[in-house]
Formats: structure tokens, C-alpha cells, sequence
């Protein structure tokens, strides 16, 4: 069996390894970044959350994203209602797992969005 995880960075690098070709990953990953971005977009797209935990997932979400080149927006200017806000409530609180991701090329199409 292949870790569906795993299968999704793998897929991932495919298509940005493809001229021409972006990617928009938009995903429940149980993984909690906290208010980290990508090193590569930490001043163009700075981010707030509301979730201030990062777990071992989130970390991996991060390294992820900065070796394929990919942003996440959640908390950034482009997500337009209550920006960094929780995407999953649970008995034990709330937490921003589920993510939009997209590589840089993508970065000016996006106007705007909600999670």
C-alpha cells in the first residue's frame, strides 16, 4: 500500500517537473502549520491562523512545499473571509487543517478565495 501522503507529494512533483504545468493542491492533510509559510513566500504572502499548533504533519507540509515550490494560502491576503480561520471543529477544539496550496505560477491568478 503507498501512504496516501506520500502519493500526493510524489504526484505533485510530477506535475511541477512538467513544463507549463501547475498545481493546486486543496486538501484535508490533518497537518497544522500554525502561522508558518514557505520560507520562499514569507514576505510576499505572510500568514495568520488561528490555529497556533504545528505538528509533525504540518512540519512535513512545510518542507513539502518549499522543495516543490508551493504556498499555501490559507491566512495570506487572498483568503478573503476571516483570513487564518479554523477549518476543523472537533470536541477537543479547533485547528486549520484543511489547506489551499498552490505553486508559485498560480500565485497571480488567485484573487481570491474561502475555505
Amino acid at each position: 500500500d503507498v501512504d496516501p501522503f506520500e502519493q500526493l507529494w510524489e504526484t505533485t512533483a510530477v506535475c511541477e517537473q512538467s513544463n507549463g504545468k501547475h498545481v493546486a493542491v486543496l486538501t484535508d492533510i490533518n497537518g497544522r502549520t500554525a502561522s508558518n509559510q514557505v520560507p520562499k513566500f514569507e514576505n510576499q504572502l505572510p500568514r495568520i491562523s488561528a490555529d497556533k499548533t504545528k505538528n509533525a504533519r504540518g512540519s512535513e507540509v512545510l518542507r513539502q512545499c518549499d522543495a516543490l515550490g508551493l504556498c499555501i494560502l490559507n491566512g495570506t491576503e487572498l483568503e478573503t473571509a476571516s483570513p487564518g480561520r479554523a477549518t476543523s471543529w472537533q470536541p477537543g477544539g479547533e485547528s486549520t487543517i484543511d489547506l489551499a496550496i498552490v505553486s508559485e505560477g498560480l500565485i497571480p491568478l488567485v484573487k481570491s478565495f474561502h475555505v
